[in-house]
């Protein structure tokens, strides 16, 4: 087991819950950061008797402006050393923009990228203190284009892909990023009752978490600059040019409008939900 600990945001549960995991399996201390509720304080017993490594926990509402502010000064009050950050948390909500409150957009973005770029500036210090450290920036495969209905967030996902690979050369090769682009994932029984309504591209492509989490982190500490879990995802990344963007929106506004139509007929109110997997709504992730 190392004396190093490892941060990870939105991990109680979902892609966050099995980042975390797969960190402590491989001998990481481990500090959660998520909303104060049972999961936070299940996951910290669990991590604590199954891993025996040293586990921290923090429960905020990463959501609020000062929520960065805070985080950083829980752990430097802990004195501990950091060699990994994971910024995983975020949300995500398919809605038509005009007709969606003002503030939810903001909560959005506040979550999805401000938090991210506020917490990795205030943490930078504590990671240059090590000979090597690594933080994983968790995107979407919806940052790769434009996706009408879900359109803050996947601006803010390719706000998460541009902030790193910009980042990742300033402050190489001490600290090396690397960006994981999650397809929907298998994070509730939700979401698997929902991708069985989808085409199958959408089922072929919806993952495990643990799954997504173990590749990512593979691709994290090789030092790689991104990562593409999943067979589905990598082949869209090597087609896309040949599909074209006519098609591309085409098939998202279709899949995404039959998800719209089958939560009305069902009598289900689309929330704004935890992204625990990048990409919960196309789907998420």
């Amino acid at each position: 087991m190392t004396s190093s600990y490892a941060l990870i945001t939105g991990s109680s549960t979902g892609f966050g819950h099995s980042l975390a995991k797969s960190l402590a399996s491989r001998g990481y201390n481990i500090m959660l950061v998520a909303v104060d509720d049972e999961h936070l304080k299940e996951a910290e017993e669990l991590f604590k008797s199954k891993y025996g490594v040293d586990v921290l926990s923090f429960g905020i509402d990463l959501s609020k402006i000062e929520a960065a502010e805070k985080v950083a000064n829980w752990f430097y009050d802990q004195n501990k050393k950091l060699s990994v950050l994971v910024n995983n948390v975020g949300i995500g909500e398919v809605s038509q923009f005009d007709e969606t409150p003002l503030e939810v957009h903001m909560k959005m973005v506040n979550l999805n990228a401000v938090l991210m770029v506020k917490l990795t500036h205030l943490l930078l210090p504590a990671l240059k203190k090590n000979n090597k450290a690594y933080i994983l920036n968790v995107s979407s495969i919806a940052s790769l284009f434009p996706v009408p209905y879900k359109t803050i967030y996947s601006a803010t996902k390719s706000f998460v892909r541009t902030f790193s690979f910009a980042l990742r050369e300033e402050v190489k090769p001490k600290i090396s990023i690397t960006t994981t682009f999650p397809p929907a994932m298998f994070t509730n029984n939700d979401i698997r009752r929902r991708v069985k309504s989808f085409g199958w591209i959408a089922r072929a492509g919806t993952l495990e978490p643990d799954y997504v989490a173990e590749k990512s982190l593979i691709a994290l500490f090789k030092g790689k600059r991104q990562k593409f879990p999943g067979i589905v995802n990598n082949v869209y990344i090597r087609t896309r040019d040949f599909i074209g963007y006519r098609l591309t929106m085409r098939i998202i506004q279709n899949g995404i409008k039959k998800e719209i139509q089958n939560n009305k007929t069902s009598n289900i109110k689309l929330p704004v939900v935890p992204a625990k997997s990048p990409d919960y709504h196309l789907e998420e992730k």
